[in-house]
């Protein structure tokens, strides 16, 4: 039996590779420490318990259990009569998670291993985003992910660098408009989620939407999406005063989705538009699935809403911007910026 200095020994040493795990590591989970012990009597005695789940493992029904977290295994026990059934899952060999819903209603996730064939989900979650974020980060600590490289993960941006060049090229930098941009209609306008960029709204733009800029290509990889294809900006046809469009096709994984193939190439466009006045920056989008059954008959809208806001007290940033967000991505493990979502249907044109 460890002693209460030799847990907190390692308590530390776990904290010390990783202090954004301070809040989850709390190796006090006696009852369950005995739990996982008696399913697998070989787990090394430095293995603790850090968190537990209600959840549902899928196959052939949705087998109801318990998932353990340790430092280095995903435990799963189903005590179903003759569904009985345990699992145990190394976490150095997660690649990622993503989510999804069983039945389109019942939150869950998939795991996904080294081996492209090797996956696993599970459901019925009560707090499943909580699991998720446990296991993202002791999966990127045993793989040493903790600190990446800067070179590899992070673009070098000079803001008034990327304006130069832009104007040098003869093109303008921005989608202005004169015109107020108008606000949505009450029906639509539903604010999820809204948080503070530490830049301007012009900022904004430049680092996350300009032809340049590489982050939507990596938004769409890191959800694992495929067949990327994404055109140039272009003054819409509507008009000089509804800004910039340009059009987006990817094919977007489903992972088990019911009645739906394994994956959907799918068809984005987004418009951009910047107040001149108010500097108020808006991008739309309208997304089709194009292999989803009826998707053809809808468009998911979308909406990011980037609004100077005024500080009182001294900023080293005397603008910075609020973003407005939603849902939108909430079906992938995706750090995609969401929006205001708008669900439209097609209407038939009568012959």
């Amino acid at each position: 039996m460890e002693s209460e200095e030799d847990v907190d020994e390692q308590l530390h040493a776990l904290k010390r590779q990783n202090a954004e795990l301070l809040q989850h590591l709390q190796f006090r989970n006696e009852a369950e420490d005995k739990e996982i012990r008696s399913l697998f009597p070989n787990l090394a005695p430095e293995e603790h318990v850090i968190d537990f789940f209600a959840c549902a493992l899928s196959s052939k029904i949705l087998l109801q259990g318990w998932m353990y977290i340790t430092q280095n295994y995903i435990i799963f026990s189903c005590n179903l009569l003759v569904y009985k059934t345990k699992h145990c899952f190394n976490i150095k060999d997660v690649t990622r998670l993503t989510k999804s819903r069983h039945a389109g209603v019942n939150p869950g996730f998939s795991i996904h291993f080294q081996d492209p064939k090797d996956k696993v989900s599970f459901f019925s979650f009560f707090d499943r985003d909580k699991a998720i974020l446990l296991i993202n980060k002791l999966s990127q600590t045993a793989r040493g992910e903790d600190q990446p490289d800067q070179d590899e993960d992070q673009e070098e941006f000079d803001y008034q660098e990327v304006v130069a060049s832009i104007s040098a090229e003869g093109e303008s930098a921005f989608p202005e408009i004169f015109p107020a941009i108008p606000e949505d209609d009450p029906v639509h306008a539903h604010e999820i989620f809204s948080c503070e960029f530490p830049m301007t709204t012009r900022e904004a733009f430049v680092l996350l939407y300009t032809n340049q800029s590489k982050f939507t290509e990596k938004s769409k990889l890191h959800e694992a999406s495929s067949e990327i294809s994404i055109s140039p900006w272009s003054p819409s046809m509507e008009g000089k005063d509804s800004g910039w469009v340009r059009e987006l096709s990817f094919r977007y994984p489903l992972d088990g989705i019911p009645m739906c193939p394994p994956s959907t190439m799918v068809h984005e466009v987004q418009q951009a538009r910047l107040c001149a006045e108010s500097d108020r920056l808006v991008i739309s989008y309208s997304v089709q699935s194009l292999d989803v059954p009826y998707g053809t008959y809808f468009t998911v809208e979308t909406k990011h809403v980037f609004s100077p806001i005024l500080k009182e007290t001294p900023n080293p940033n005397p603008n910075p911007c609020l973003l407005y967000t939603s849902d939108a991505a909430d079906e992938e493990d995706s750090v995609d910026l969401g929006g205001r979502r708008i669900i439209k249907k097609k209407k038939k044109k009568k012959k």
